[in-house]
């Protein structure tokens, strides 16, 4: 049984939970909690990771806001129904402080984060001979790793985009755990660099401390490097991007691209996964429930749609219709897209909720190195990890259906088919669009381009999140997003 425990905190964190402990059935009050009393075993400490990765579970982050909202606020997704003015107003980028997507999203990162600093102080406490130095190295990896993921996912929400190096515009940076009265405070935001530079201090020291065992649902060493590459990918640091994409491409024995697009979806933790976020049928994600086509929730956008058509290039085209030939794209036909092409069919549990969360996958970061290498003046290295993901969805037919192996050639790029680097980025963001739908990268791909969503400046304050009202109006350091909320 999860036991939990609920404390209202004037400050950033408006509720605590700390789960899966024997020690929260009777709670003393907020003043009398040290964490000597809460964690005294090694058990006690498995219990309380274990309830980080329980608030990360949650609906308001991988159960559905870290996936629903930005591929609403992307322009990936086209919200059909009314009657739900919270995610209506995302997918219009009209948010009003008082919107509870972002509230949520707000307090559940902020909650875990605090029950990750809670683990990270109780290490130093605990006196246990089942506390080894290999298990304490392993909760102090898994903590400071979501402590990092969810300052990462709040920054690149809330905060304006890097490279803004004003003052109070990033998000708060919580290193201490609040358990009790006298611990609080009243933090203002930081700068973004100042949150980027702990996000990046916390993943090299659980890239240090983490077993090589770790499963794909847990924090591991994989998902370090993905996440230490996704980080310099956001900044703008390609080198550093390209080289932890390159170690997982070459250096990770067993990760491998599956045959197929879909599998990595019906065929949980497959080959290709790097770090995902677990659900079963009795602990569901409500992310099927949103995309299914059933509910008629969110669909396929037309502009998402046009480039799905515009994978395979005009002279791609031509060429196969002179041969006779179609070109099919798996990634925009069953059964990752409904028969009616209108809803993306990557989650499919609709009956069990069951399908886990995508966190980091190998295709992804094929992709980042290869706009790296473009960067960087390679274009042929980057044009041969461009058409791995090619390869793997794209297929020529003739008429009866059949494939020949060597037709495939068609689809696949040459350097002479690109003017400049510029115009072979282009393709490879238009393929991570398509490769990464409903995967929630395509909205923070626009805001690193620099480039409008959905006819608004990247860097437009309807573009970010609004601070939540509740938190403002208890912590007066806190400044909302300019004025428009």
């Amino acid at each position: 049984m999860k036991h939990r425990f609920h404390t209202y905190l004037l400050t950033l964190i408006s509720v605590l939970i700390l789960s899966c402990n024997k020690f929260h059935d009777e709670i003393l009050p907020q003043d009398e909690l040290p964490l000597s009393t809460v964690y005294q075993t090694a058990a006690d400490l498995e219990s309380a990771i274990n309830g980080v990765y329980n608030v990360l579970q949650g609906n308001y982050l991988a159960g559905q806001n870290l996936i629903q909202i930005p591929e609403l606020m992307s322009g990936n997704g086209t919200f059909y129904i009314a009657g739900i003015p919270e995610s209506l107003d995302l997918a219009n980028r009209n948010l009003r402080s008082s919107n509870l997507n972002a509230t949520n999203f707000w307090i559940e990162a902020y909650k875990a984060i605090n029950l990750a600093n809670a683990v990270l102080e109780a290490l130093g406490t605990v006196v246990d001979p089942a506390l080894t130095i290999d298990l304490n190295n392993k909760l102090e990896g898994e903590a400071l790793f979501i402590r990092a993921y969810l300052h990462f996912e709040l920054v690149r929400y809330f905060g304006q985009p890097y490279g803004d190096n004003s003052p109070e515009n990033g998000v708060p940076i919580a290193t201490k755990a609040i358990l009790k009265k006298s611990d609080i405070t009243y933090p203002a935001r930081a700068s973004v660099q100042e949150v980027y530079d702990q996000v990046m201090q916390d993943l090299l020291h659980a890239g240090d401390l983490l077993p090589a065992s770790q499963p794909v649902y847990r924090a591991n060493p994989r998902a370090v490097k993905a996440l230490l590459a996704r980080v310099a990918f956001q900044m703008g640091d390609y080198g550093t991007a390209s080289t932890y994409a390159k170690s997982l491409i070459e250096d990770e024995p067993g990760l491998v691209l599956n045959a197929t697009p879909e599998e990595f979806y019906t065929n949980e933790s497959s080959a290709e996964a790097i770090w995902v976020v677990k659900f079963t049928t009795s602990d569901a994600s409500s992310i099927a429930f949103w995309f299914d086509k059933t509910r008629n929730r969110i669909g396929l956008s037309p502009s998402l749609k046009s480039d799905f058509e515009a994978i395979a290039t005009p002279s791609q085209k031509s060429a196969a219709q002179l041969a006779g030939l179609s070109i099919v794209d798996l990634r925009s036909t069953v059964p990752l897209i409904s028969s009616d092409t209108l809803f993306t069919n990557k989650y499919e549990d609709i009956a069990g909720l069951g399908d886990d969360t995508p966190m980091a996958r190998l295709a992804e970061f094929i992709l980042m190195r290869a706009e790296a290498l473009a960067r960087g003046g390679d274009m042929p290295g980057s044009i041969e990890l461009l058409n791995q993901i090619r390869a793997r969805s794209l297929r020529v037919r003739d008429a009866s259906g059949n494939e020949n192996p060597g037709d495939q050639q068609i689809v696949l790029f040459k350097p002479e088919d690109f003017a400049d680097a510029d115009a072979l980025i282009d393709a490879i963001v238009l393929e991570r669009r398509v490769e990464l739908c409903f995967e929630g990268n395509y909205f923070q791909d626009l805001i690193r381009l620099h480039r409008d969503i959905e006819g608004l400046p990247f860097d437009a304050c309807p573009c970010r999140l609004p601070i939540p009202q509740q938190e403002i109006d208890v912590n007066k350091n806190l400044k909302q997003n300019e004025s428009c909320y």
